[in-house]
Formats: C-alpha cells, sequence, structure tokens
C-alpha cells in the first residue's frame, strides 16, 4: 500500500495528514504488514485480482527476487486467468518498485501455480546472477500444461520460458523445485503424480536447454487420498497416533488413521 498525504488513501487514516505522517504509517505498514508487491490491473471492469504463493531469493550482488502468482477474477464469473511475477529489491526488501510480468494463461487454460525461485549467487559460475522461477501448469487445457521454468538473465527485467518435464507426457506434475550447483548448472525436481513419482531434470547452459527426465524414486502412497472427515466436533482432525502411523507405515497406517478419525 502506497499512502501520500491529502490521496485519498491517505484521508481514510485521518484528514490532513503530512508527509512526516504518512512516511510514519508506511514504516508501520511495513514492519507489522509486510510490503504489498505491484499487480496488474483486472481483465475486465468489474473483476478483482491478487497476489499468491510468494517465493524468495538472493543474488550475488545483494538484490531480493519476489516471485508470486496473479489470479485475475471475473466478479461472479470465475477465473479470468492468471499470471507468473517477479518484483525486484535493491534495499532488502524495503520496497519493490516494479514487477515483471509474465506466462500469461486465460481462464480457461492452464493455471499456473506453487512457483518457487533461485538465483545463480555462484561467484565463479559463467551464469551468475541469472534468476530462475519454476512452477507447475497442471490444471486446465486440452493438452498437458507440465512443468515450466522462466530464466531471466537481465537481474528480472524478463523472462524466458521452457517447459522442463516430458514433452510429450501429460503434464500432471506439481510442487517444482529449482537449485543451482555451483557451477551454474540448473536442476528442478517435482511431484509427477500421474506416474506416481519423484522425477528431475537438469540444464548446464543457463535453463536454455534441458535433458530428458529422470526419475529420482518411486512413491507408495498416491498424491491425492480420499479420507473422510469426521462430522463431529473435531471435523477434519487428524491425531498424532494416526498421523505418526500413516508416516511410518504408508498405506497400513491409513486404518490407524481411519479409526482416529471414527474415534474423534
Amino acid at each position: 500500500m502506497e499512502l501520500h498525504a491529502g490521496s485519498q488513501e491517505g484521508q481514510r487514516f485521518g484528514a490532513g495528514l503530512t508527509e512526516a505522517e504518512v512516511r510514519r504509517f508506511q514504516t508501520i505498514l511495513r514492519e507489522h504488514c509486510g510490503v504489498d508487491l505491484p499487480l496488474p490491473p483486472p481483465k475486465s471492469k468489474t473483476g478483482i485480482d491478487f497476489g499468491s504463493d510468494p517465493t524468495l531469493a538472493f543474488d550475488s550482488s545483494g538484490n531480493l527476487f519476489y516471485g508470486y502468482i496473479v489470479v485475475f477474477f471475473a466478479r461472479g464469473n470465475g477465473i479470468n486467468g492468471t499470471q507468473m511475477a517477479v518484483a525486484r529489491s535493491t534495499d532488502g526488501g524495503e520496497t519493490y518498485p516494479s514487477a515483471t510480468f509474465f506466462d500469461f494463461e486465460n481462464g480457461a487454460n492452464h493455471f499456473n501455480d506453487k512457483p518457487m525461485i533461485t538465483a545463480d549467487a555462484n561467484l565463479g559460475s559463467p551464469f551468475r546472477d541469472n534468476v530462475y522461477i519454476a512452477w507447475d501448469a497442471a490444471s486446465g487445457g486440452s493438452i498437458g500444461g507440465g512443468v515450466r521454468l522462466a530464466t531471466s538473465t537481465d537481474h528480472g527485467a524478463t523472462f524466458s520460458t521452457k517447459r522442463v518435464d516430458d514433452l510429450s507426457g501429460p503434464g500432471k506434475s506439481i510442487g517444482a523445485s529449482p537449485a543451482v550447483g555451483p557451477n551454474g548448472e540448473v536442476y528442478v525436481a517435482w511431484n509427477d503424480y500421474a506416474a506416481n513419482a519423484i522425477v528431475f531434470n537438469s540444464s548446464f547452459d543457463g535453463g536454455q536447454t534441458w535433458g530428458n527426465p529422470v526419475t529420482i524414486s518411486p512413491k507408495t502412497l498416491p498424491f491425492d487420498i480420499g479420507i473422510r472427515a469426521d462430522r463431529g466436533a473435531h471435523a477434519g482432525a487428524l491425531g498424532a497416533e494416526g498421523v505418526h502411523e500413516l508416516s511410518r507405515r504408508g498405506y497400513a497406517g491409513l486404518a490407524a488413521l481411519r479409526r482416529n478419525i471414527a474415534d474423534a
């Protein structure tokens, strides 16, 4: 939120605020409420938009990059679309003067979701200070949206995007997590819930080209398990016994979890 003396926003918090009072109020907002990030205008006259799924990374020069998604709502008529966003701060997160918005998907297409950001802070890397943000576009669309990674070579001013999972696959993956190696290698791992496996890919040219995805490990538990919630006072509560059994024994733990829910 930006407040200016004499503005409509300033008048909401007391008529006749001086510039000093406005600056003091902004300081209080930052200290207790965080800092608002830039947002693009809504896609329709009656629509709204908001930012979600924050993720942060520093580069070697001390720039702080704040990644997030923007969700565009059509008031009373569903979602108009989603978009990726990365804002840059040069003062340790005190301010984010601007943001770069990219990879817009309309409401009928893939939902951009769950971004994670990293930066190449290795002083000897040939790709030093590249910024990488990965996310999934698994929901919606007529073809697989897949796992995507966008690269910036100009401190977050622009981003170029690649799909890093199996290009011919269904794109049913979630939870992309990028990382950078000591020589500028770029890695991404994710949860492929169609194959029920943790999968991995790598790039050795600053995110421009990618190899073939490799399965790190198959999983025992599926991504989505239907668990009945009790309708009583403890609806949805999973006791310590059930959670412990589930994590220790996998499928066998579900029996204890179901008993725990039934007895709640």
